[in-house]
């Protein structure tokens, strides 16, 4: 969609996707492209890498869910059906892999595999992650906040979804974060960027 089309995208437009079906949270997340700094900041804590060495990339096939580059140039790809079913499954038997009913054939015959830079002026939300991690502290968990109060704030008609990536900007500018915060930290930056963010969709008027 053009940023013209995008500024009248509606809920159900949301939930016409091609492949995934997550439910409107994460679909929401999905079409703003939030989830992607989500999983930037779920891969630097889960693998232990900084920033700098995670990248986004646009892959339209729906079929490579994931790339990990070795010190040795090497390139390990998670390739599937996509349907998270099969990685739920496989997060509650890890390390064994179960036999499933979820559809996991993949025809490979006259597939392509491509990859596109990402459209980060397109849509905001993909460098949020890298923002947050850069600040550290409580910063990713009031920009979580912000995230839950504008996707609720836009299913309820309050902004448009180009307001989404725009509030959520203005919470995280206006969050003081607190350096090495404990779990308590953490819980009140997230339910103060959730506050914040709600707060300004409802006297927002496209500022």
């Amino acid at each position: 969609m053009s940023q013209k089309e995008l500024k009248k995208v509606k809920l159900r437009n949301v939930f016409q996707r091609k492949a995934w079906k997550m439910g409107p949270k994460i679909s929401l997340d999905s079409a703003t492209c939030m989830n992607k700094s989500f999983e930037v900041i779920e891969a630097k804590h889960l693998f232990e890498v900084g920033p700098e060495q995670i990248e986004i990339l646009v892959h339209p096939e729906y079929l490579c869910h994931s790339l990990v580059e070795f010190v040795d140039g090497s390139l390990l790809a998670e390739i599937g059906v996509p349907d998270m079913r099969r990685y739920i499954q496989y997060a509650l038997f890890y390390p064994e892999r179960k036999a499933t009913k979820v559809s996991s054939y993949l025809d490979l015959i006259n597939k392509k595999i491509s990859f596109e830079k990402p459209p980060y002026k397109k849509f905001p939300c993909l460098n949020f992650g890298f923002e947050a991690l850069k600040i550290g502290g409580t910063m990713p968990a009031a920009m979580l906040g912000a995230d839950e109060a504008t996707v609720k704030a836009f299913a309820e008609g309050k902004v448009s979804f180009m307001d989404i990536p725009k509030i959520i900007k203005k919470t995280m500018v206006a969050h003081k974060p607190i350096k090495n915060p404990n779990l308590s930290q953490i819980i009140k930056a997230t339910e103060w960027g959730e506050r914040k963010a709600y707060d300004l969709c409802c006297h927002y008027r496209g500022r």
